[in-house]
Formats: structure tokens, C-alpha cells, sequence
């Protein structure tokens, strides 16, 4: 929890009028952190450009600052990949949303059969 105190002054007679004080009590929250995502790749390919709708995130009293380790639009390889991302408001306070990125390899099945003849 922080507290932040502000107080006016009155410049012509010096003379403290208003004071009061903010209290930041919790984290920025994540609005839209996606669930796991399956994806296949292209026959043959060995990585999938994977898309997500734009993560957001929301602070009692600014907009925090969000960064990720991936982007949508990022390419996967074969396997799973966790993304991370963190949001970070002008206080310190911080939280992150992670999920998972599967990507499957999808056969050519006429390379196999021709593998195999």
C-alpha cells in the first residue's frame, strides 16, 4: 500500500487550504489475459506465427506501462512457449499475466509416403 500526500498553499498569504491524500491500495489489473493457445503449423513448417487479441491492463489511478517477453504476431517454434507479460504502474506496483503458446507440427503426409516407398 502507498500513501501519497499532497498539500496547496495559498501563494499570497502562504497559508496551507487543502490537503489531502491518495491511497494506491492495489496492483494493475489485467483486463484480457488470453488462456492457453493451440495452434498447428503449416505442413512441413517447423513454426507458427501465432496472433492475440492486445493484452490491457488498468491502475486505480494511471496507466501502467506493459511489457512482454512475446508480441502477438511473434513466431513459435514446435513445443510450448509460456508468454509473459508484466504491467507496471508509476508507483512500482507491478503483476503479471502469463499463458501458454502450443504449437504442433502438421505432416506432409505425401513426404512421409514417399519417405517410405
Amino acid at each position: 500500500m502507498f500513501v501519497k500526500f499532497y498539500s496547496f498553499t495559498n501563494p499570497i498569504h502562504s497559508i496551507n487550504f487543502l490537503t489531502y491524500c491518495l491511497t494506491e491500495l492495489g496492483y494493475p489489473v489485467f483486463n484480457n489475459c488470453p488462456s492457453a493457445i493451440f495452434v498447428e503449423t503449416d505442413p512441413g513448417d517447423n513454426k507458427a506465427v501465432v496472433t492475440w487479441a492486445e493484452i490491457a491492463a488498468t491502475d486505480e489511478f494511471d496507466i501502467p506501462a506493459i511489457t512482454s517477453n512475446y508480441n502477438s504476431g511473434s513466431s513459435f517454434s514446435v513445443g510450448t512457449t509460456t508468454v509473459i507479460y508484466t504491467a507496471t504502474d508509476s508507483d512500482g506496483l507491478s503483476s503479471t499475466c502469463s499463458f501458454d503458446v502450443s504449437v504442433s507440427g502438421k505432416w506432409d503426409i505425401s513426404l512421409i509416403i514417399a519417405h517410405m516407398v
